[in-house]
């Protein structure tokens, strides 16, 4: 593949196109030749890429291949730039391109970074012609030598971000290419999202249904506090506007919900939007201790899990288990050890989200997109809710849609990392789990963490440059270094910044937006217009003292206000026009615009950085007044301390009974009974009762057991309402046994009824009893699969599996089972072996009850009573 990279100027009566190929130093000029240029990129296999050619450049140079004259190419170069789109001009409407291209500036996080911009970035030159595009003549040889020297240096500079972007992202999407049977020029026209909507082969269909959110069946609304909840089914009130919900798109987010979560230790503001959740303590410094450690837990590839966990992939979709499989290929090829495969699907992969909300991609599903955001905040408002209920010394250090980060005892660590891990069972993501012995935090997009050996993790505006800039940010990384260098070593700004010799570390690049005419310097109090794009640093005022500010400016023609009487935004005409201008932000008093690196270090005034060094440093320590005011106005507080009843406790009594039935099974109960002849461990009533009472005790419960010649009745009673019961009720039995006494008798029954009601109550199922025997040839055990039955498996039992057990239990008037007899038989046998107390009237009333028929009800009772005789 030919590829080559490009640019074109365009004037009144001259045009250039100057290509250039990335490995070589050879530039081919074409000036005014429409021929030549046909017969260039008439060459096979030869594709031509730029920097926001895909709106331009290519529209342009389709009118000059079509045989468009100079003037026909000038009108639709100021076509586009007065906000036409390239293909609607009318020269070239309903012709296709004859050229393969691609766009450098695709992809790029910032929409409206320029060419300029990335060239100050990358500490180049920001060097502009002198020739005006306006001119109205043809150029002189001097001029158009002058054009060319600069098209050429824009080409270069184009060529230093394709080698920038060759290995992540050209590379990347030729493997895709290569792996789907994509044309390779074709992919590389295509941006990652359409990118991802050809491999998936998803088909544009209209749809109306993305307000239909519906909560998905493994986020358990009990830990969501209402407020919460209510926020985000206004999704389905069709009578609020989108614009209104959601924002319009320039500006408006939409509604958002401010709530403070308190727990046992500490509080942590938190913003619910529909892009996602977010919330920090602001302006704190945490440390590890020798009694708390600070973990931060971060969900793994979010948005894909999330997307196939809940079933949000697009509906546009060909095969609807397509992205399924995309992401099970990208995880295979990890596995194997090929990160060059790997890397490449996770660029479509980490894509395919933001392409359903785009409604001009094939892959566009906007209930499937507000779906995921929703539903990811809603799990983690989950785990944040079970974590401060169950957790008395977790504090929360920030809160994210995709992580958490928090201090907690050590005692507790185990508490909170069985609690993650259940939360993970319950939603299928996975957390990757860091520890940190220092948090330094401004806020949710600003903080910096030391973990135990060392190293440091930075996020935001302020830090995240400490190490040196890239092609899409380079601004003042000295400062980015101070701060750090103070909040983590304790150095002074004075020591970072004076010791630095590294003139760019000290580099602004500022650009002036479209809604402005240009920049402006005042020079000796004369303002004089510069480029729109800038590299300037603060100069000293003994070398420097005539350089002023740098502005941004406008003539304001007209003035935009709306009619009281209609309501219509209308214009007035300003006459004369008035100057409008507005400083650079952060821009020294004594600037100087630097495009052509001519400063030293020494010109420098390094006073300037060291006093907004320390400025930005203030602001990790003391909280901004604007975020407190905005803190201390938030009245949703949600109390979710481990102590205290919290505002979405179940206050009926069959919600609080399905609390408690889910709240044992998260508890770490163990089984302490142990029936040796039959070798399976089960729940005791003494391993039961205590976690029950205090689960009972915390949702305002308790568990009146009773007995009657008839039934034994358990009442659960609700504590906030005692009218509220519901009783469960378990006919009573007799075990006319020989050997055992009428009181031994009624005390394994007891003992049993009451096991048995707390067991119903709670809805525990034990299934050991019948596991730990099938298979085992003459009741014995063995570790050893039989041919009959195959060797049990470590995963958890489905609910349909538990639901079969829990039937069979539950009928205890049936037949007992032949596991149960077995069980009976072997310990009496082991019975009839054990010295000491005679046993065979015991054993020989057993084996006349056997013979005479037993319910479950009454096997169960038995095996109790064989237990304790075995064990006494």
């Amino acid at each position: 593949m030919n590829v080559y990279i490009y640019d074109i100027e365009v004037f009144s009566d001259d045009w250039i196109v100057i290509f250039r190929r990335p490995e070589s130093k050879q530039y081919t000029v074409i000036h005014n030749d429409n021929y030549h240029l046909r017969e260039f990129l008439s060459q096979s296999d030869t594709i031509i890429g730029g920097f926001n050619n895909k709106y331009y450049d290519d529209w342009v140079l389709t009118t000059m291949l079509n045989g468009g004259s100079n003037v026909e190419v000038k009108k639709h170069n100021d076509f586009i730039i007065n906000g036409g789109n390239g293909w609607e001009f009318p020269f070239i409407q309903g012709k296709k391109r004859a050229f393969k291209s691609f766009d450098l500036r695709d992809d790029i996080a910032d929409p409206g970074i320029s060419l300029k911009a990335i060239e100050g970035n990358l500490k180049l030159p920001i060097v502009e012609s002198s020739v005006p595009f306006d001119i109205d003549r043809k150029l002189t040889e001097t001029e158009l030598n002058e054009v060319i020297k600069y098209c050429k240096y824009d080409v270069d500079s184009t060529i230093k971000l394709y080698e920038a972007r060759k290995e992540d992202y050209i590379d990347a999407k030729k493997l895709v290419a290569e792996m789907y049977n994509v044309p390779i020029a074709d992919a590389l026209g295509l941006t990652n999202a359409k990118l991802s909507a050809k491999v998936l082969e998803a088909k544009k269909t209209a749809r109306t249904d993305e307000r239909n959110y519906i909560i998905p069946d493994n986020i358990d609304t009990n830990y969501i506090p209402t407020v919460v909840l209510d926020f985000f089914l206004q999704i389905q009130d069709k009578s609020i506007p989108d614009t209104k919900l959601f924002g319009n798109g320039k500006g408006s987010k939409g509604l958002t919900l401010d709530v403070i979560y308190k727990t046992s230790v500490g509080t942590c503001p938190v913003t619910y939007a529909w892009g996602g959740l977010h919330g920090a303590k602001p302006c704190i410094t945490v440390e590890e201790t020798k009694d708390r450690v600070i973990i931060n837990q971060d969900v793994g590839s979010l948005y894909p899990n999330s997307m196939i966990n809940f079933g949000y992939c697009s509906r546009s979709m060909k095969d609807p288990e397509a992205y399924v499989k995309l992401v099970k290929k990208r995880l295979g090829y990890k596995h194997n050890g090929d990160k060059k495969r790997a890397n490449a699907l996770k660029l479509v992969v980490n894509t395919v989200y933001g392409a359903m909300l785009n409604l001009y991609n094939d892959l566009a599903d906007r209930w499937a997109g507000r779906s995921v955001c929703i539903s990811n905040q809603l799990a983690m408002t989950v785990l944040i809710v079970q974590l401060g209920k169950q957790c008395k010394t977790i504090d929360f250090i920030n809160i994210n849609t995709d992580g958490i980060m928090f201090t907690i005892d050590k005692s507790e660590v185990e508490l909170s990392e069985q609690i993650v891990a259940a939360w993970c069972e319950v939603t299928r993501f996975e957390m990757e789990r860091d520890d940190f012995k220092k948090v330094i935090q401004k806020d949710v997009n600003n903080y910096i963490g030391i973990t135990p050996d060392g190293k440091m993790k930075t996020k935001g505006g302020y830090v995240s440059l400490y190490k040196g800039g890239t092609f899409k940010t380079n601004s003042l990384q000295i400062i980015h270094k101070a701060i750090v260098d103070y909040l983590v070593e304790g150095i002074s700004p004075e020591e970072t910044i004076n010791n630095c010799t590294d003139i760019f570390a000290f580099q602004q690049i500022v650009k002036t937006g479209g809604t402005y005419e240009g920049s402006y310097q005042y020079i000796n109090g004369k303002r004089i217009p510069i480029q729109k794009v800038n590299r300037i640093y603060a100069v000293r005022a003994d070398k420097y003292n005539e350089y002023g500010q740098i502005v941004k400016g406008k003539w304001i023609r007209e003035k935009r206000r709306k009619d009281k009487a209609t309501g219509k935004m209308i214009s007035t005409p300003v006459e004369p026009p008035e100057w409008s201008e507005s400083t650079i932000p952060e821009c020294p008093t004594h600037a100087y615009a630097d495009n052509e690196n001519k400063l030293t270090i020494d010109d420098l005034d390094k006073d300037y950085y060291i006093n907004m060094a320390k400025n930005r440093i203030d602001k990790y320590i003391n909280i901004d007044r604007k975020v407190e005011n905005k803190i201390n106005k938030i009245t949703e507080v949600i109390d979710i301390m481990a102590t205290a009843k919290t505002t979405n406790k179940p206050v009926n009594i069959w919600a609080k009974l399905a609390q408690a039935r889910e709240d044992f099974i998260k508890a770490p109960v163990k089984k302490s009974g142990i029936n040796r002849f039959a070798e399976y461990k089960y729940f005791e009533l003494a391993d039961i009762v205590p976690p029950a009472i205090d689960i009972f005790k915390n949702l305002g419960l308790v568990f009146v057991v009773s007995f009657t010649d008839e039934y034994a009745v358990g009442t659960l009673v609700n504590v906030d309402n005692p009218d509220e019961t519901i009783e469960f009720k378990s006919p009573m039995r007799t075990l006319d046994v020989k050997g055992m006494n009428a009181i031994q008798a009624l005390g394994g029954v007891e003992t049993y009824q009451r096991r048995y009601l707390y067991m119903t109550c709670l809805d525990i199922v034990e299934a050991d009893a019948f596991d730990a025997t099938q298979g085992k040839p003459g009741s014995e055990a063995t570790d050893e699969p039989t041919a009959q039955t195959p060797k049990k498996s470590n995963k958890p039992a489905t609910p349909e599996q538990r639901e079969e057990v829990k039937k069979e239990l539950i009928d205890e008037d049936g037949k007992a089972t032949e596991v149960q007899i077995k069980s009976i038989k072997n310990g009496l046998k082991k019975l009839r072996n054990k010295e000491g107390e005679d046993h065979e009237p015991f054993i020989a009333g057993a084996v006349k009850s056997i013979k005479a028929g037993l319910t479950k009800k009454e096997a169960e009772g038995l095996l109790i009573v064989i237990g304790e005789k075995l064990n006494q």
